[in-house]
């Protein structure tokens, strides 16, 4: 008898196997032939598949790697400096498995555009692979885990995310979070901290947590350590014991080997002093961005059903706070899945994978809807993580667990002359909702139109040549408009980050673009991008620049017209443009011969050390006062370098100039100059301020009677307990005064 059950039970083995091979076979093929039709079958895995935006973030952290061999340095942005992306840590020092294997891709082939295709491509194997892993751990048949796997990787967060949010599409190790809250939940005796720890399952806990801690862009192990708690307290009853004891423990790994990957800020914060203006977001963002019940439902294409079409589109259109929170929708089978998780929240089950997932579904939406848990969380303390419909990827995978073990469940009642039927049907219904979930239009051939970007890129790549062909080895080019790195936003029609095409299409020249904000060479480029372009020319010119790269869609058709006609006037020489004429590009040679030869080396060399060294004192003159050209206003000024004036009419008749001030007491003198006013009491404000007017640091008025004669110097002081960069002066002028200044002199 013992002898006919290990037989028995050998075959068992060897079935289960074979149904294994057979299952990772048909899904892997799956897999190779959808990505196949959607990207490669359009266009060669050498070729660009998304090319601009934050997807320019990724290039450049490939060329850093490329030119320094570290993702947070690159000696060809910044210049006259050097670019230092320490303070900006998402993706850079967050995902060290993702820039792994895109060091790798890029050492083997050369080309960036194969190394993020090829990674991306590697991202949707992993999270297929893993997910189909988890769910076989979990008991689940071999059939289901398959499509289920399937459907969790082919999704719409998936296809939007993957190229363009690289980091963000790259959630393969989500479902190891998912196995460590079953785990815990499940089994007594997991993760407890004695002798005999170094289990294989504790052992498989531990490379979970070191691959969940360096991924995800920082969002997802916050995610993984809150879904941890939830399992711990759940499994609790939220009592402090050793259940709670063991969440803990392993949140506190993660945390610990997270902190580990942004040792290089904190090293670099120590040693530079703290960023106290990077990243300062506003307390609403975590709504704006926040998850919204309704996308998780709602599709993003109705390929081709008239009614429902329409639905979506009036929704998207008119809906407040539709973003990329699009994204979110779970498709049919994790549809099916949230619900049902929702509903079991109300009524009893014994199953406690199923009871667990209820838990952690409805906790992760209350944590990351608009107005939830987290926008308190960002209003009152943390305001870093702000895109909160990104957890969405872990409800997925809550909803589509779920939905597998309904169906094995249901499928494992039938008798066996039955199962193959209802296999087959639920087969249909996987891959049917697969292609359903789909977010572009699958009627469209081809589905997804590569060509633009192919063009793009390519346009983009022989302009940037041309310019390294004609330009001194190692020169520096000056980019127009001056951005502000990271997150400054599309200006015009040039997308945030685009300015990184010059570092991404070249091999030796240094762009001026990728200076960090809240530092000292961020002030520089403000400053210098402030001065009459005159003026700024001599700068660049006395500091080395070799030439003036211009993203023409950043400006409007009137603006970059006049632009580009002083620059040649001044320069003596034509533009060249890029094939699709976004760019252009003004060479300095003749100027800078010119220019230089007014110099001996030596002046040369001190020059370009005070400007570079400490712009304020080569710029400011405390004597003869501010440039008024450093400043703007509401009202048209054509004498702007002689003096302001308003018209009569309410408004910011000056602001500026952003300037960087060290922690002491100051005085700004304003000189103005009454030309008439229909009042005898306060005819306008006087504010000194930062981060864009965000926080007002001192506040005056002037009254009309303050004036003797039609003139005053109205001195306004300021102490600063600490450090402030960008500090702003504002003179606001009321209805019906007309008011000049003349002069602005900062004291010390």
């Amino acid at each position: 008898m013992m002898k006919e059950e290990v037989v028995a039970l050998m075959s068992k083995v060897r079935n289960k196997r074979k149904s294994d091979i057979v299952c990772v076979a048909f899904m892997i093929l799956f897999y190779i032939l959808f990505i196949h039709v959607e990207y490669a079958a359009v266009s060669a895995v050498s070729n660009p598949w998304a090319y601009g935006g934050d997807n320019m973030g990724i290039y450049a952290i490939i060329a850093n790697m490329a030119d320094s061999g570290i993702t947070v340095e690159n000696s060809r942005l910044a210049a006259p400096f050097k670019g230092e992306f320490y303070d900006f840590p998402a993706g850079s020092l967050t995902d060290n498995f993702c820039n792994l294997i895109l060091k790798i891709l890029y050492s083997i082939s050369g080309s960036m555009p194969f190394a993020i295709n090829m990674g991306f491509l590697c991202n949707g194997f992993l999270i297929l692979c893993l997910s189909y892993v988890v769910m076989r751990l979990l008991n689940v048949s071999s059939l289901i885990s398959a499509l289920s796997a399937l459907t969790y990787t082919l999704s719409p967060y998936f296809f939007h995310r993957g190229l363009r949010h690289y980091y963000l599409g790259a959630y393969q190790f989500v479902p190891l979070s998912v196995l460590l809250c079953v785990w815990l939940y499940t089994d007594n005796n997991f993760f407890i901290i004695n002798k005999i720890f170094f289990n294989r399952k504790n052992i498989a806990a531990l490379v979970c947590v070191v691959l969940i801690a360096g991924n995800g862009n920082g969002y997802y192990p916050v995610y993984a350590c809150f879904f941890l708690l939830v399992a711990g307290l759940t499994k609790s009853g939220f009592r402090i014991n050793k259940d709670l004891l063991r969440a803990l423990s392993i949140i506190g790994c993660i945390a610990l080997l997270f902190l580990v990957n942004l040792s290089p800020l904190f090293i670099y914060s120590i040693k530079n002093g703290l960023n106290q203006e990077f990243a300062v977001r506003s307390w609403s963002d975590s709504e704006v961005y926040g998850l919204k019940i309704i996308q998780l439902f709602l599709p993003m294409n109705a390929h081709g059903i008239g009614k429902l079409a329409g639905k979506i589109a009036l929704y998207n259109s008119t809906a407040p706070l539709v973003n990329e929170n699009s994204t979110a929708y779970l498709g049919p089978l994790g549809s099916i899945g949230c619900l049902y998780l929702l509903v079991l929240m109300f009524i009893h089950t014994d199953n406690r994978r199923l009871f667990l997932l209820s838990r952690l579904n409805v906790a992760g939406i209350l944590l990351a809807t608009v107005g939830g848990f987290m926008s308190i969380i960002f209003y009152f303390a943390m305001q870093m993580l702000r895109g909160h419909n990104r957890i969405s990827v872990f409800i997925a995978f809550f909803a589509i667990l779920s939905t597998a073990i309904l169906a094995d469940d249901y499928i494992n009642k039938k008798e066996k002359e039955i199962k193959q039927v209802v296999s087959f049907i639920i087969i249909v219904i996987a891959i049917g909702g697969i292609f359903w979930q789909y977010p572009f239009d699958l009627r469209k051939k081809p589905v997804y139109d590569i060509s633009p970007v192919e063009r793009s890129y390519n346009s983009d790549a022989a302009f940037v040549s041309r310019i390294e062909g004609e330009a001194p080895q190692g020169a520096m080019i000056y980019q127009m408009p001056f951005h502000r790195y990271p997150e400054g936003g599309p200006q015009n029609n040039m997308d945030d980050y685009q300015l990184f095409t010059g570092l991404v299409h070249s091999k030796h020249l240094k762009w001026s673009y990728g200076a960090m904000k809240g530092r000292y060479s961020d002030y520089w480029h403000a400053v210098v991008n402030r001065l009459p372009l005159e003026e700024r020319l001599n700068v660049l010119s006395i500091v080395g620049f070799e030439g003036i790269y211009i993203d023409r869609r950043a400006y409007g058709a009137a603006e970059i017209a006049v632009l580009e006609k002083e620059l040649s006037d001044l320069l003596h020489v034509s533009a060249i443009y890029s094939e699709n004429n976004n760019l252009a590009f003004f060479s300095m040679a003749a100027y800078n011969q010119l220019n230089r030869a007014l110099y001996s080396e030596s002046e040369l060399e001190r020059m370009k050390g005070a400007i570079i060294g400490d712009i304020d004192a080569a710029v400011f003159n405390s004597k003869n006062g501010l440039s008024l050209s450093l400043f703007s206003s509401q009202f048209e000024q054509p004498y702007k370098n002689e003096y302001f004036i308003s018209d009569g009419r309410a408004g910011y008749l000056m602001f500026g100039p952003y300037q960087r001030l060290g922690k002491g007491a100051y005085t700004f003198e304003i000189q103005y100059e009454l030309m008439g006013s229909s009042s005898e009491g306060q005819i306008a404000d006087v504010d000194i301020c930062v981060n864009s007017g965000m926080n007002i640091l001192t506040k005056m008025s002037v009254n009309a009677s303050d004036f003797k004669g039609n003139t005053l110097n109205l001195n306004v002081p300021l102490t600063l307990e600490r450090d402030a960069g960008d500090v702003e002066l504002r003179t606001f002028v009321h209805e019906g005064t007309i008011l000049k200044i003349k002069q602005v002199r900062i004291l010390d």
